[in-house]
């Protein structure tokens, strides 16, 4: 396996595990209790939040992943630094949304007396989970690249 092809596919699994988890994030802001509920701020505020972080956080963080890994030389960490910052760039997007809109963390005009502040931490609980697992996950698929690039080379050789 050359090395461009090597970069490709870590490239392919860090953007797959980057999308995955922005999709997940994306799902719990558009469709899930309590933020499709709220009333302050609005379910739509979420939805706008979902939004522009589904779609900008797996970009940044591939491409900030892609030139970290090659600044560094450690390529095959790739999909491991897309995991890591996926959920971190999502979670970026929803406390800079709340710092502009200028909500109020601990109104609880909400039906069920839920503070912007409670779905707050739920939601960053959730990214923390993301990051956990991703990190995991994309490390070992980069082991795993790599110990199949480095078998593939020696059985090149031969």
């Amino acid at each position: 396996m050359t090395a461009a092809m090597q970069r490709l596919l870590l490239i392919i699994i860090g953007s797959i595990g980057a999308t995955g988890q922005a999709g997940i994030l994306f799902h719990l802001l558009a469709d899930c209790y309590p933020y499709k509920m709220m009333s302050q701020p609005p379910s739509e505020f979420y939805l706008v939040i979902a939004y522009v972080g589904g779609l900008a956080s797996p970009i940044a963080a591939v491409t900030a992943a892609w030139w970290l890994s090659a600044k560094v030389k450690v390529i095959s960490a790739l999909p491991a630094v897309a995991a890591l910052l996926s959920p971190l760039l999502f979670l970026l997007v929803f406390a800079v949304a709340h710092l502009v809109a200028g909500v109020e963390m601990r109104a609880s005009e909400n039906f069920d007396h839920t503070t912007p502040l409670d779905a707050a931490y739920g939601f960053a609980r959730s990214g923390l989970q993301l990051i956990a697992a991703g990190v995991g996950i994309g490390a070992l698929c980069g082991i795993a690249v790599k110990a199949l690039s480095s078998q593939y080379r020696r059985s090149a050789q031969v």
